[in-house]
């Protein structure tokens, strides 16, 4: 307790000590009303005033002065304490509430301003749906005004769907729900997407007061994910619609995407398959052979920052060996700062293009050997023909015999050259299509035998041992007779080459079912496995070792020969120095009895001298010929051009004209038709004598009127049926 008088110095110290109870004695009436109006003007006490009058009638007069009044005369002194302590009391209680008022008040203001400047749509609830608080970005999210205060949700938004309304209910129950994302059609009309959570918040006795909604518009991330999604989907089928690989990695070399293309150039049946696969199932090697490691592969490569464009790898599967060959395509994928984010490999099969590449280069080997083997096999039969001229040069008197050892000899050489060259244009022939089987039945046995005559003399040279067995049945074909025999001459004479001197050849033929079976055996050289798929491919001599001659047309024209019959034929050897084996078979011709044809006579030169005149710009061809014919008793004139021979033929008038067709100027086929055009022309008979054996060639001789087409070198046979007078065209 402190006493303090009346007047300022009491004014002073009252506002100094703020005491819970002011106790007035009962001094003059006017300095206490003075001195409590001084306390009301100066803010007052929050304590009781307690005023000790001894004329009051009753203990309160707090109208007059804000004072309780006690009679001092009622009063003991236990008394007056009595009311001080109450008073003192009270006032406490007092103070007490109005600060814990106060606090409440201040507290709901945070809470209010937190809630309204919040940076997400926030809002606190009853237990009815009815707004408590809310943030301005709850009113921004909703298209609201800023009377949402004491209103229920649902009346505010009338559209909120039905799984909210249920939501909100368990949330009252004291369930809490988070990131939901709906679509809501706000009050301005706007579609919004929102992600929003509910909680129940609690009052003080922890009875659950409401729910707490905080709700984030999302309508621009969803849009930027549709935009994702869409791109995504985009992009899968443009990869879907590629027919090359491609396939997507993560900054960690990861594979994260790949379309079908991938699968398929990875020689799996489809994605589950790969993905079961090895990670490791596939090794790569670069177009030399090298191994090429994981840190140098395509994706590795891409990953750390490198680029390349048309590489080549060979690719084989471990598991399976498959092996082929991709080119590809590869880069890094940066992102906005320039770092790697990943990468993309792209890569399409291109074994068909190596093969073809390799076949290219193949081809262009083989035509180099090819060459390189045509000009030896010409070179060998004109050096003993330019051997032979020198000798009968520089022996003009030499023996009969001598002479005609050399002439025997020029013979061989200029028929192996004829045949070389007939080689060739069958060939060229065949591959452009355009031989023409002259097909007529005729007798196996026959073939065959003709077949060892006509490779007679290469046997003999190597004294080889030729068995022929033939079926016991006569068995007829229907085929080309020289095709025929060309093609069983041939296997012979390959056989016979191929055969070491003393060796044995032997061809056995049988019927099996519908069709008639030829195998020529010998006990050769074989052929090497890795040789084998080759041995019927043109120009294929195998390896040098093999090599005796030829310019590897023969088994192939065979081959095509045989196919052109409609059969088949197939070489077998067990290898090396263990033989070889040539099988064709040829469809089967029913057996139907000919009328043998009647043999034309071969007529002679007549007893008089046949006029024949030679048309050839190459002086030794022409004049050769010129010889020859002379030589068979014809009287002949020579010239060298197109005109000439015009005109020698009506100073000469011959009988039969022997015309080169490639010559400058007027070429045989117009010289042909000038003759022709004159009154004696259209009597003789014109022969055309030329390189160009082709059908095409054939017809524009026709064409022009030639009677017979003859292909240098001609054989003596052909020229003489040429000078008979009663020559058939």
């Amino acid at each position: 307790m402190v006493e303090a008088p009346y007047g300022q110095d009491g004014l002073a110290r009252l506002r100094q000590l703020e005491p819970d109870c002011l106790v007035l004695d009962e001094g003059l009436e006017s300095e206490r009303h003075e001195f409590l109006a001084a306390l009301r003007e100066g803010g007052g006490l929050s304590g009781s005033i307690i005023a000790i009058d001894a004329h009051s009638t009753g203990i309160f007069d707090a109208e007059t002065d804000g004072a309780v009044h006690l009679q001092k005369s009622t009063l003991s002194d236990e008394g007056v304490a009595a009311a001080v302590r109450v008073a003192v009391d009270l006032a406490r209680i007092t103070k007490e509430n109005n600060l814990l008022v106060s606090r409440f008040c201040e507290s709901r203001c945070h809470l209010n301003a937190f809630i309204r400047q919040a940076p997400v749509a926030i809002a606190m609830f009853d237990t009815e749906m009815r707004h408590i608080a809310y943030s301005h970005k709850w009113l921004d999210a909703f298209g609201m005004r800023a009377d949402v205060l004491g209103r229920s949700l649902y009346d505010v938004l009338p559209r909120v769907p039905e799984h909210w309304r249920k939501l909100h209910r368990q949330a009252l129950q004291g369930e809490s729900v988070s990131r939901r994302e709906d679509l809501l059609l706000s009050p301005d009309g706007r579609r919004q997407w929102l992600a929003w959570d509910a909680s129940p918040w609690r009052a003080s006795d922890q009875k659950i007061g409401g729910v707490l909604l905080a709700v984030q518009d999302i309508t621009g991330r969803r849009a930027i994910e549709d935009a994702l999604e869409t791109n995504q989907a985009q992009l899968e089928a443009a990869l879907a619609s590629m027919t090359e690989s491609i396939a997507i990695y993560g900054a960690d070399g990861r594979l994260t995407q790949f379309n079908g293309g991938f699968v398929r150039f990875h020689r799996f049946d489809d994605a589950e398959d790969y993905k079961k696969s090895d990670p490791s199932f596939l090794e790569y090697y670069d177009e030399s052979g090298h191994f090429v490691p994981w840190s140098d592969q395509p994706d590795r490569r891409a990953t750390n920052g490198e680029t390349g464009i048309g590489l080549v790898y060979r690719l084989q599967r471990k598991e399976t060996g498959a092996q082929w060959f991709g080119k590809y395509n590869f880069g890094p994928i940066r992102g906005r700062g320039g770092e790697i984010v990943g990468a993309v490999v792209t890569a399409h099969d291109v074994t068909e293009e190596k093969r073809a590449d390799e076949a290219r280069r193949e081809a262009e080997r083989r035509k180099d050997e090819f060459l390189a083997v045509l000009a030896h096999e010409l070179r060998n039969p004109l050096a003993p023909i330019h051997n032979a001229v020198e000798v009968l040069r520089r022996t003009e008197d030499a023996p009969a015999e001598k002479r005609r050892t050399m002439l025997d000899m020029m013979e061989r050489q200029v028929r192996h050259l004829v045949r070389l060259v007939d080689d060739l244009i069958e060939i060229s022939r065949i591959e452009r299509d355009k031989i023409e089987l002259r097909r007529e039945r005729c007798e196996l046995a026959s073939i065959l035998q003709n077949a060892v005559e006509t490779a007679q003399p290469l046997v003999e040279q190597n004294r080889h041992n030729v068995g022929l067995h033939l079926p016991a049945e006569k068995i007829t074909l229907l085929g080309d007779p020289v095709r025929l025999v060309q093609i069983f001459a041939n296997l012979v004479n390959n056989a016979a080459k191929y055969t070491p001197p003393g060796g044995a050849i032997e061809i056995r033929a049988e019927r099996r079912g519908d069709e008639i079976v030829v195998v020529v055996r010998d006990n050769g050289v074989g052929i090497p496995p890795e040789s084998l798929p080759h041995v019927f491919d043109l120009f294929m001599q195998g390896d040098s070792s093999r090599r005796v001659g030829g310019l590897g047309i023969g088994l192939a024209l065979t081959c095509k020969l045989v196919q052109l019959h409609g059969g088949s034929i197939e070489a077998k050897s067990e290898g090396q120095n263990k033989g070889s084996e040539f099988i064709v078979r040829l469809p089967l011709q029913p057996s139907v009895p000919q009328t043998a044809s009647p043999a034309k006579a071969r007529g002679k030169v007549s007893d008089r001298p046949i006029r024949a005149l030679v048309i050839d710009d190459d002086l030794d061809v022409g004049n050769s010929l010129g010889i020859l014919l002379s030589t068979l008793g014809a009287e002949v004139r020579v010239v060298y051009d197109g005109p000439s021979g015009v005109d020698a033929v009506r100073d000469f008038a011959p009988e039969v004209v022997f015309i080169d067709l490639g010559m400058p100027g007027m070429d045989g086929c117009e010289t042909a038709r000038r003759i022709r055009s004159s009154q004696i022309g259209r009597e003789l008979r014109l022969v055309a004598l030329t390189g160009w054996g082709q059908d095409e060639a054939r017809a524009r001789t026709k064409e022009a009127g030639f009677d017979a087409h003859l292909i240098k070198p001609a054989s003596l046979e052909a020229i003489e049926q040429a000078l008979q007078r009663d020559a058939q065209a």
